[in-house]
């Protein structure tokens, strides 16, 4: 259709009316709607109580607890009790290499996660975007191990049942009562150097200082003559 130029301005009049009042109308449906509170709170609650409910579901209530691929990917060198000297070694730094590229990405009520699980501290590591709550980090790793098939990862015996309580627990409790024993004895030689030292100053102080006042006595003496 076409229009002469008499009519052009007409028609921008009457749609710059409509524009003006369409906008009239949307602002006031705005002004009725009250704005949608996010309550984090109850939104991070209902999400780690629905996916801790499906992980217990899942390794209780089915046979994926009786299958041995539960821990396919789990490699029997990191069981052992010399793991850390293992992972000096070129096997072991390519096994400590295959478990950082296993990497978990989460979007979570409370903001977005990276997760992978660092061999050597026997724990899981995690980048995010913001400040993440425990319960919330656990869930992950819930996720984390049924994902990658390392069950035996996870090691959190207030969510799992007793009989399922992983063998890596008693491994770092055995690792960190190592620690805490060298510990306490580089303490205590620590403790016996110092008095060592102090004992020795002290007694060579004292023995300086005497012989120190003899020989002023002495020089007095033969000055007096």
């Amino acid at each position: 259709m076409f229009y002469s130029n008499r009519k052009k301005p007409l028609l921008f009049f009457l749609y710059d009316l409509f524009l003006q009042y369409k906008l009239f109308l949307w602002n006031i449906v705005l002004r009725k709607k009250p704005p949608i509170e996010r309550n984090i709170m109850d939104e991070s609650y209902s999400y780690v109580n629905k996916e801790s409910r499906k992980f217990l579901s899942k390794i209780i209530h089915s046979d994926w607890n009786k299958n041995q691929d539960k821990n396919k990917n789990i490699s029997n060198l990191c069981y052992s009790d010399s793991l850390h000297e293992i992972l000096e070694t070129e096997k072991g730094k390519e096994l400590e290499e295959e478990w950082k590229r296993r990497i978990l990405l989460e979007n979570t009520p409370r903001g977005n996660i990276v997760m992978y699980y660092d061999i050597y501290k026997r724990a899981f590591v995690y980048a995010s975007d913001q400040n993440i709550p425990y319960p919330i980090l656990n869930v992950c790793a819930m996720k984390y191990v049924i994902v990658f098939r390392c069950f035996d990862f996870f090691i959190d015996s207030t969510v799992l049942p007793k009989e399922m309580v992983s063998p890596f627990v008693k491994n770092i409790e055995d690792s960190e009562k190592k620690e805490k024993e060298v510990k306490e004895v580089k303490e205590i030689k620590e403790k016996k150097r110092k008095k060592r030292k102090k004992r020795k100053r002290s007694y060579t102080g004292i023995k300086r200082g005497e012989k120190r006042k003899k020989e002023g006595k002495c020089k007095e003496k033969n000055k007096n003559k």
